[in-house]
């Protein structure tokens, strides 16, 4: 009996260890944009709706990554026009954000469920949407954020081939 219950537990903490991301956000981990290119930090708080499922992002129209809470990326993008999407393919609609990137700055984005701050989430563990956003084509909210509201979200960075990314 004892050996079965270090087996669960043995098992449990294989799959926490497996929910890790990558490395904790910080200013040297986001470092700096090529001269002639703008980095984008796309992040998703540690919210209560949707936490098991992970949005899909696109940038500039490729799909990028598969974003989970408390989880985020970063990525060197062309200056010129930018736009961040967002959806779930089980909801309908999508979220997006468009701006005129510079060349050698940083843009935080962060990534949310459309009115996850206010008193009419519903869903919790789930997460279903809100009243907000139920009857509304666009289910998540993206906005600019700074690096010290990033830096204190606490999310991880994930990394492929050796560079920050999905």
């Amino acid at each position: 009996m004892r050996f079965v219950k270090l087996a669960a537990v043995m098992i449990v903490a294989v799959i926490l260890v497996g929910c890790s991301v990558g490395f904790p956000v910080s200013r040297s981990v986001i470092g700096s944009p090529p001269p002639d290119q703008a980095r984008l930090v796309v992040y998703r708080p540690s919210g209560a709706m949707l936490m098991w499922r992970s949005f899909n992002v696109d940038v500039n129209g490729a799909s990028t990554c598969d974003l989970p809470r408390g989880g985020g990326f970063a990525k060197d993008v062309s200056s010129g026009q930018v736009t961040v999407a967002v959806s779930l393919w089980q909801m309908p609609g999508k979220g997006s954000l468009s701006w005129t990137a510079e060349p050698g700055k940083i843009y935080y984005v962060r990534v949310r469920v459309s009115g996850e701050d206010s008193s009419e989430v519903k869903g919790g563990l789930f997460g279903l949407g809100s009243e907000a956003a139920a009857g509304d084509a666009a289910q998540f909210a993206l906005d600019f954020t700074d690096e010290t509201t990033t830096i204190a979200s606490g999310v991880e960075l994930s990394v492929a081939n050796g560079k920050f990314g999905c």
